[in-house]
């Protein structure tokens, strides 16, 4: 189980929110080498060759899984290479529990899953939930889906436990992931997140949408997180709306938190955070040429709130940080490289 971070700050309240444009990358396949050839079956639809998209999946003749729309109740356990391919809009893969709804895992698998609605929510006092779970030396690309309602069905909208993510990369048992096309939102916690050392994960082009909570006993959102020595980058992102009013809880856009050296953070579009991006305790990284405004506290944010810890060589460059609480802030934070960056109508520093 992951470390839940807590980023605490007193001393100021919360500022408004715009929309602005999205700028897209390229993303890519990660299955052409491994899997070739696809046999394809079905699941749904006419002439379905499987019952449940997990049977599919677990047959290994099926290279190629197609799944018709429709709502499927069931969890998706993918331990071996394999295509899943839904048909967008309406092809759902629903909670049946907590726990993971879809996970991936296993020495040299390499799984790609596409095109579904993947959802909860989860009765009120379950106490975890993951959309899309990657791990055990498994290698994914997740792309095109909608992971949604990843919380308990309460009646604040969303529960009290920590343990709900969209996306997890447990990179630390190995997991790999490129993250890509995604829309993310209504979790109770985490959108995507990348978690402990080990290998590189891409987090690109997806639209990642938190609420705004005013609820102590709530759990604080972030929206796209890199942690624990986790490397990753992250790339040409949305992430809005990461908030909490409660005093001495701070929400985040995107977090690095003790992120592994060689992070980038590159070319995202942040907004209406309650800080836009956080760089707590991390060394090496780079943030470059991302757009972000209307935080309400710290457009970005270098901190270092541990003495045995330092968060230092990171380099912040050719950033616009706009209509923030404060636009560009260091905390205990020495030797970084801060240069040309544009902040403007910020209300401090």
């Amino acid at each position: 189980m992951m470390q839940r971070i807590v980023w605490q700050r007193k001393d100021r309240e919360r500022t408004g929110m715009a929309q602005v444009s999205f700028v897209g990358v390229l993303g890519f396949s990660l299955l052409s080498a491994s899997i070739g050839e696809a046999a394809t079956c079905k699941v749904g639809g006419p002439a379905p060759t499987h019952g449940t998209i997990d049977s599919a999946v677990d047959d290994a003749t099926c290279s190629l899984v197609k799944v018709a729309k429709g709502t499927y109740t069931e969890y998706v356990t993918i331990t071996r290479s394999v295509e899943l391919v839904g048909s967008g809009t309406g092809t759902i893969i629903k909670a049946p529990g907590g726990g993971a709804i879809v996970s991936i895992s296993g020495s040299g698998v390499q799984a790609e899953v596409r095109s579904f609605t993947i959802s909860g929510p989860v009765p009120e006092g379950t106490t975890s939930l993951t959309g899309v779970w990657v791990g055990d030396n498994a290698g994914a690309e997740i792309r095109n889906n909608t992971i949604t309602d990843i919380r308990e069905s309460a009646t604040a909208g969303i529960g009290t436990h920590q343990d709900f993510d969209a996306v997890m990369v447990d990179s630390a048992s190995g997991g790999k992931a490129t993250i890509v096309n995604n829309t993310v939102q209504g979790y109770q916690k985490g959108g995507i997140v990348v978690d402990g050392v080990g290998p590189l994960s891409t987090v690109a082009n997806n639209r990642v949408f938190g609420s705004v909570r005013s609820d102590p006993a709530l759990p604080t959102p972030y929206g796209i997180q890199v942690n624990r020595g986790a490397t990753a980058k992250v790339r040409s992102n949305r992430v809005f709306d990461n908030g909490h009013t409660s005093s001495g809880v701070l929400s985040v856009g995107i977090l690095l938190f003790e992120a592994g050296a060689g992070t980038e953070v590159t070319s995202n579009t942040v907004i209406g955070n309650d800080t836009g991006i956080c760089v707590k305790q991390t060394s090496g990284a780079s943030i470059e040429q991302n757009n972000v405004s209307d935080s309400a506290f710290d457009g970005i944010a270098l901190d270092n709130q541990d003495p045995a810890l330092t968060t230092n060589n990171n380099t912040v460059r050719r950033n616009t940080v706009m209509r923030n609480g404060e636009g560009i802030t260091l905390f205990s934070a020495n030797n970084n490289v801060v240069e040309m960056n544009i902040a403007s109508n910020n209300n401090g520093a």
